[in-house]
């Protein structure tokens, strides 16, 4: 059944470019590349850090927690890897010589309404998310985003600038051209189909969020559902790459609220 908040694409001026998917496992293979890639510049942005750090403190035992919730270095290190990832997967429609923005849903305009719709369902889920919180007794907060946004807080503003740069920018825009653009694209017209292609990328997405508990990543699953469904209905990545920041905007203010003002 067709939803009258996400229409069909209506009135264009000229037909998109026509688009071939890669297959299923071509896609499964850039995808793979795409990750090690992410992995690496990670990696590259701690090796920096680590080095810069000893070369200024030398003989000081480092604390390895502090590091790894630094705000500068997680801020920079998703910065960072989400653009060579996000090369990566552009590289793979090019080298498939598809075009890119129609290929990873970038090309058609949300409509006000769909826009409206897709911000009314992240409401709606984000507090029922937290009424759940509540109910079972489970933190708000991560502590994770906790110890993050402590961090960057105590370094000053350029610090929280950064870390805003990297959740609201940067992990919605790297996050969801690989998810409901790239993956959703190559699966979709697969034995998977469409539903599957959902559940399946909803799923991985959850499961690279590896710095939360159970509970978190399940809910981060449940909003891959309803980001794969928009991506599905609507055929905008732009719709999902929106949502995917309002989240991340809801997020960090929460934290910052419960931090500052209510701790």
């Amino acid at each position: 059944m067709r939803s009258p908040h996400l229409p069909e694409p209506a009135g264009r001026a000229a037909a998109p470019a026509p688009v071939r998917a890669l297959s299923g496992w071509a896609t499964v293979g850039w995808a793979l590349l795409a990750f090690f890639a992410w992995l690496a510049a990670e990696a590259l942005v701690l090796i920096v850090f680590l080095a810069r750090w000893f070369a200024r403190n030398p003989g000081v035992p480092l604390d390895v927690d502090k590091v790894a919730h630094d705000g500068y270095v997680v801020s920079i290190a998703a910065i960072v890897s989400m653009a060579v990832q996000c090369g990566v997967v552009i590289f793979a429609v090019r080298r498939a010589q598809q075009p890119i923005a129609e290929y990873l849903g970038l090309v058609r305009r949300p409509h006000m309404r769909e826009i409206v719709f897709c911000l009314a369902s992240v409401a709606v889920l984000l507090v029922a998310s937290d009424l759940l919180s509540l109910l079972i007794g489970h933190e708000l907060v991560p502590p994770f985003m906790v110890k993050v946004y402590e961090a960057a807080r105590d370094a000053g503003a350029p610090a929280i600038l950064l870390l805003l740069i990297a959740a609201v920018v940067a992990a919605p825009i790297g996050e969801e051209l690989m998810f409901r653009g790239f993956l959703f694209r190559g699966w979709a017209s697969t034995r998977l189909g469409i539903v599957g292609t959902i559940v399946v990328t909803s799923a991985i997405w959850a499961g690279i969020h590896v710095q939360y508990d159970w509970y978190g990543i399940v809910q981060v699953f449940c909003l891959g559902l309803l980001f794969g469904w928009v991506r599905a209905r609507s055929g905008s990545t732009l719709l999902t790459m929106m949502m995917h920041s309002v989240c991340n905007i809801a997020a960090t203010a929460e934290t910052a609220v419960i931090i500052d003002w209510l701790s």
